[in-house]
């Protein structure tokens, strides 16, 4: 027998035998009879002259108890003495977070997750009204202080409170993309850790499965990227995940892997134009030039509607079998494409870059005809008509696309030429206004205040571009996706645009 003292001066005894029984069936017992929760029983049994270390395998005769013998039991964060059994418990988060917390310093994580779990029984046992979304808030600070398991047990536990089923997956998406950009990654990684095991199976979760890795890609955990798509390539059907899982492979340096991946990826999904596009970069990359052609016509026969694969199988018998054989396949391109911008504008640019410039001219008063009302298209007749026509194709061209982007960036470019610096600096900034996502517009504005701003203007520039991150732009995306410019920042890749436009052009 062993006697028990607790907080209202009441002496209890229990019928047990300090050689025969544990730590932890005496926390059983101690919790049964005072009602006292077993984590904080943690910090609360105090023997004699306890010598040794603290497990729940040691046996009460360990730490000194033996028959007759009185532990003192002290509750600190039941807030003191007690007036009666049974101890009031704790509704306040911190008191139960600083509880799992000390768990969690001293190494007991499994102790952590038993006190979150009691946590939230006690709660809604009490009636509590639990607020969700301060227990998110107190998981970031977790993380803050790198309790990482505290951060984790207070997610799994907390995230579903309050949340409908069919809404689990978008609110869950929105939390885990709220932390990461606060810069909670831990927490966001618990999130979706939750998440997958809550909707991982589901039909669509695909989309948890990629911001999942995305995460982890974003942090250069390259190696939690590979299991996540690993997973999601057995669990669920998505063409992104294959397209993602040989990206991943690419940036490793891991090219047999890289054309396994998008192989098999195109057995699943032949008609996915994407995985084909990377079947022609990989080849192309190597010079394979004619596998890379191989390639196109293959992909052309499941996509002939995918307009960027036309363009590259053109641009590759540009190379190979240089002009005619590159305008047979925009031809045709054409013709099972009609009224797409891009691919007379393809047709445009390989003329110019034979020094054809009538047959240029010729292809884009064509291609307006068809498509007049196309912002690329009448870009392109401004920035090729003589100094004489700018005027007259300006104004006309904003009649027609007042609103377009790409039109008013070529007048600002116009007016930059022309030295009238204060118009071109407020088309410039209208057309980084018109369309935020547009990176080579950015690099202009920022060029242009390279040249004729203060520093005040250029850093103000990059700052929104910054904020915006614009991820298309012909330019832009191409350099984005180069395999050198895997997780360059947005700064990085700004001025590799800006340098690639300053080849192209020079405004004086």
């Amino acid at each position: 027998m062993v006697f028990l003292s607790i907080p209202n001066g009441t002496t209890l005894s229990i019928d047990v035998n300090p050689n025969t029984t544990t730590i932890s069936a005496f926390e059983q017992l101690v919790h049964r009879r005072t009602n006292v929760p077993q984590p904080l029983l943690r910090y609360s049994i105090r023997a004699q002259n306890p010598s040794r270390v603290f497990h729940d395998s040691l046996l009460l005769s360990d730490l000194g108890v033996c028959r007759f013998s009185t532990v003192i039991i002290h509750v600190p964060l039941l807030g003191g003495d007690e007036g009666a059994l049974p101890p009031r418990f704790p509704e306040e988060p911190v008191i139960w977070i600083t509880v799992a917390r000390l768990e969690e310093a001293d190494g007991h994580t499994a102790m952590v997750w038993n006190t979150i779990e009691m946590c939230v029984e006690t709660l809604q046992r009490g009636g509590v009204v639990i607020d969700r979304e301060c227990w998110i808030n107190a998981a970031r600070v977790c993380e803050r202080g790198r309790y990482v398991v505290t951060c984790k047990a207070i997610i799994k536990n907390f995230i579903g409170i309050g949340v409908d089923e069919e809404d689990r997956k978008r609110t869950w998406l929105a939390d885990a993309e709220m932390s990461k950009k606060r810069g909670f990654i831990e927490t966001a990684r618990a999130i979706y850790e939750h998440s997958l095991t809550a909707c991982g199976v589901i039909p669509n979760s695909a989309e948890i499965w990629l911001a999942a890795f995305k995460l982890e890609y974003e942090n250069k955990e390259m190696e939690r990227a590979r299991m996540l798509l690993a997973k999601a390539r057995e669990r669920v059907e998505s063409e992104r995940v294959w397209m993602k899982s040989a990206i991943v492979e690419r940036e490793l340096g891991n090219v047999e892997e890289e054309r396994r991946l998008i192989d098999e990826g195109l057995k699943q999904f032949p008609t996915f134009f994407k995985l084909w596009l990377m079947l022609v970069q990989l080849e192309e990359r190597f010079n394979n030039l004619e596998q890379a052609k191989k390639a196109c016509e293959s992909g052309l026969k499941h996509c002939p509607n995918c307009i960027p694969l036309w363009i590259s199988y053109a641009n590759l018998e540009e190379r190979v079998n240089e002009l005619n054989k590159a305008r047979e396949i925009l031809i045709t391109a054409r013709k099972k494409n009609p009224y797409v911008a891009d691919l007379w504008l393809a047709a445009v640019r390989v003329e110019l870059r034979h020094d054809n410039r009538g047959e240029a001219e010729n292809l884009l008063s064509k291609a307006l005809q068809e498509c007049p009302k196309s912002g690329i298209l009448l870009a392109a007749d401004i920035e090729m008509a003589t100094r004489s026509q700018r005027k007259t194709k300006s104004m006309d061209a904003m009649k027609k696309c007042f609103r377009d982007p790409h039109v008013t960036a070529a007048v600002a470019k116009l007016f930059w030429q022309e030295k009238k610096v204060e118009k071109a600096r407020g088309w410039l900034k209208r057309a980084v206004t018109l369309n935020q996502d547009i990176g080579d517009h950015w690099a202009l504005y920022y060029k242009f205040e390279l040249q004729h701003g203060t520093e005040v203007r250029q850093k103000a520039i990059l700052a929104k571009c910054l904020a915006r991150e614009p991820k298309r732009g012909e330019k832009r995306q191409a350099i984005s996706k180069a395999v050198e410019n895997a997780h360059q920042p947005t700064e990085v890749i700004l001025n590799k645009v800006f340098i690639a436009l300053s080849k192209e052009e020079k405004a004086t």
